[in-house]
């Protein structure tokens, strides 16, 4: 599966500050903004955007098993693993294991990145943008994925959001058709074996699930992946091109447009 595509647009004009996310642990410090994503691969083209005084010294350093690229777009950034200011221009490409970080900056940087987590060696599986899908971002995938780089999401947990949704970047990709589409042959398996027998029944089920679905999604991504209740929210933000809710509503009305 290939990478998503878009036409040309401009990432760091201010009418594309909405599409900029904080990154997982680093609020207040640094943003990110995928551009482009392999769903399958989990091969990804981000932006990270650290904040002026931004210093993730108490995270320490980081490292993967994967290569990757980084290229500085502007500002400047200290990389303590190799005592040394990155100034616009520098590019690196970085083989698996290679510790990198942490990173300060004083006046601010926006960071290119390109990652290839399909170039693991054989025998480990790659860190997928959806749990199962999500991510930064994400395979829980994409939902559970971890990525390790300072600047990517810690944990994808219960939103898979990536780069490319009726043709705009940093919106929900068709993981949310194919949720959807495994809601179905749930719902198909289950009420095929215990039939519901009520209208009232169906939608008592899909009540009960839809509340076990928030409570989880809100509960371990907050207190568990340690992500912000803004974050986790933003998932939400249907005016904004989030299709997410969808799922939920799915969640909820499914038994009865099964019964139905």
């Amino acid at each position: 599966m290939a990478k998503s595509t878009v036409t040309y647009w401009n990432a760091l004009r201010p009418e594309s500050q909405e599409r900029w996310t904080p990154v997982a642990g680093l609020d207040g410090m640094a943003e990110e903004l995928t551009l482009s994503m392999d769903s399958l691969t989990g091969e990804y083209t981000r932006l990270t955007r650290f904040l002026p005084g931004a210093d993730t010294s108490r995270f320490g350093g980081k490292t993967h098993a994967y290569p990757e690229e980084v290229f500085i777009v502007s500002g400047r950034l200290y990389d303590q693993a190799f005592d040394r200011w990155l100034e616009a221009g520098c590019y690196a490409s970085r083989p698996p294991g290679e510790l990198h970080g942490p990173f300060k900056t004083d006046e601010g940087c926006v960071v290119l990145e390109v990652s290839f987590p399909s170039a693991l060696p054989p025998g480990i599986a790659p860190a997928r943008r959806c749990p199962g899908r999500r991510p930064g971002v994400g395979p829980i995938p994409d939902r559970l994925v971890r990525h390790d780089g300072v600047g990517h999401r810690q944990w994808r947990i219960a939103r898979c959001r990536l780069p490319c949704a009726n043709g705009r970047p940093g919106g929900p990709s068709d993981f949310h058709g194919d949720s959807a589409a495994a809601l179905w042959r749930l719902f198909l398996g289950l009420f095929t074996a215990w039939p519901l027998v009520s209208v009232r029944q169906a939608w008592e089920v899909g009540t009960l699930w839809l509340v076990m679905t928030l409570v989880f999604e809100f509960g371990f991504g907050h207190w568990v992946a340690g992500q912000s209740w803004r974050q986790l929210l933003g998932a939400y933000r249907l005016h904004k091109g989030q299709l997410w809710p969808l799922i939920p509503l799915w969640v909820w009305i499914g038994p009865y447009c099964f019964f139905r």
